[in-house]
């Protein structure tokens, strides 16, 4: 079944944002499924409210779902899509040679180390209807600039996408597969996938928690996604992605 029978396909030239009109199309309640793609984005925005600088040519999508899952598992799904992102792109660079693509907790993707796309998760409760809008943005002409991490994009990476529409198509096939996998045998398989990718597991690294900078080794993820942080003193803990 092809997934553009399952979904409205919904594309702009220019958005604020695909996440936000994700939430504006929940918010009228509706019994089916959107994918919400813009060419352009004013006004993006990523994890805790950060910009998220989307450049003409860049690919910039909402999957809107209404859904029945126990909100416990939701955070699962940012691991889903992670899984989603990096087989997409790994399909794309088979060709291309000294290539790195790697996870990195909790939602990015990253090509030698530079984040190549992320993404956003938002729950919405309407009337006891249940939306996920989850976000996916990936650089594929352009860089973000005045950003806090090293970035790049397919282009520079030679990685070719023939267009955005056909990049859309092999995401979505790939996110329908995975999503039916996640519903169907859990979060083993996908979880056993996401760690087997990870940049950094079984290495000290150092997160920004608020306004706080906790140093550990990175031991793994819990079901739930939190990361497992194991401290100087042996104490682990388990760090929640905002």
């Amino acid at each position: 079944m092809s997934w553009r029978s399952i979904y409205n396909l919904l594309v702009f030239d220019e958005l604020d944002s695909t996440s936000s009109e994700g939430i504006r199309i929940a918010k009228t309640c509706p019994d089916e499924n959107y994918v919400i793609l813009a060419k352009n984005q004013t006004a993006s925005r990523g994890r805790n409210g950060k910009i998220w600088y989307s450049n003409l040519g860049n690919l910039n999508l909402t999957i809107l779902l209404k859904h029945n899952i126990d909100l416990v598992y939701i955070p699962q799904l940012s691991f889903v899509t992670s899984v989603v992102v990096l087989k997409t792109i790994s399909s794309l660079a088979y060709k291309v040679a000294e290539r790195t693509i790697k996870l990195k907790w909790p939602n990015d993707i990253l090509i030698n180390k530079k984040k190549v796309s992320g993404i956003l998760l938002e729950a919405i409760s309407i009337n006891n209807n249940h939306y996920i809008a989850i976000g996916i943005g990936i650089n594929v002409k352009h860089s973000p600039l005045n950003v806090e991490q090293l970035t790049t994009n397919l282009s520079d990476e030679n990685i070719e996408v023939k267009d955005l529409e056909s990049l859309l198509d092999v995401i979505m096939i790939n996110f329908e597969k995975y999503l039916n996998k996640w519903k169907e045998q859990g979060f083993a398989k996908i979880r056993q996938y996401w760690l087997k990718n990870v940049e950094n597991l079984g290495q000290i690294v150092t997160i920004n928690d608020k306004n706080t900078k906790i140093q550990g080794i990175f031991n793994g993820i819990s079901q739930d996604g939190a990361m497992q942080l194991q401290l100087d003193s042996g104490q682990v803990l388990l760090l929640v992605a905002n």
